[in-house]
């Protein structure tokens, strides 16, 4: 999200995973301002060249629901009954992959073990909700963008907390051609992500966040998000 104008922060410590591995690094004041002026120019970068398509984006959620129409006139509603049977076609409430041993001794055993872990797992991820929404997405605007940041590791889960990401508010790096770019990571995202509302009371809850007291009210916010959330209300 843009940053604003700070105060120079004290110096904190800040927790870094790596190859499941937690660690805590020293992060100055001087080094927390550096990362909040990338971010500025990462967001500004980013927003300018995403601009156009996510107008294209919207206009045609409007058109997809047809529900702007004049009431007096006779509506076509094809397109939206073309675009859910493809939908309903493509997505299934179930795993579609299952495992199967070779054949060998212990292997049925293991076989039906990890089905059933496997049967768990989807209802526990919610998985089914999930890919209905990411299809969706990938359907309507070409690409669905699902996230993979947390781990629910209380007793009885233990499994992925995914969530579909709306495309309309993602915005990303100009010179990328995918996430990961090719084999030899050509042309991978360098940066990328999304604005998210927060109230002051969360972010006080959210141990990412430090040094909330530093923060400034921006006078010219330039936020996607409100127009793209009324968009899509006017739509559905």
């Amino acid at each position: 999200m843009p940053t604003t104008k700070y105060k120079l922060p004290p110096e904190v410590f800040h927790e870094v995973v790596e190859k499941d591995e937690v660690r805590y690094e020293r992060l100055s004041g001087i080094q927390q301002n550096q990362i909040a002026r990338q971010i500025d120019h990462e967001f500004n970068l980013c927003l300018k060249y995403n601009e156009g398509k996510r107008k294209v984006q919207l206009s045609r959620l409007k058109l997809y629901n047809n529900q702007m129409r004049d009431p007096s006139l006779v509506g076509d509603p094809l397109m939206f009954t073309v675009f859910n049977t493809i939908h309903a076609s493509l997505w299934n409430d179930r795993p579609a992959a299952t495992w199967e041993g070779r054949g060998g001794e212990g292997d049925e055993d293991t076989e039906e073990n990890l089905n059933a872990l496997s049967n768990f797992d989807y209802d526990v991820m919610q998985k089914a909700e999930i890919d209905y929404e990411w299809n969706w997405d990938a359907e309507f605007f070409g690409r669905g963008l699902l996230m993979l940041m947390e781990f629910d590791r209380r007793e009885g889960y233990n499994a992925p907390v995914p969530e579909v990401i709306d495309p309309t508010t993602f915005i990303r790096d100009p010179r990328a051609a995918s996430v990961n770019g090719d084999m030899k990571g050509r042309g991978a995202m360098r940066f990328g992500g999304r604005e998210i509302g927060l109230t002051y009371h969360e972010l006080q809850k959210n141990k990412a966040y430090f040094n909330i007291d530093f923060l400034q009210k921006e006078k010219d916010l330039k936020s996607p998000i409100d127009e793209m959330r009324q968009e899509r209300r006017e739509a559905q």
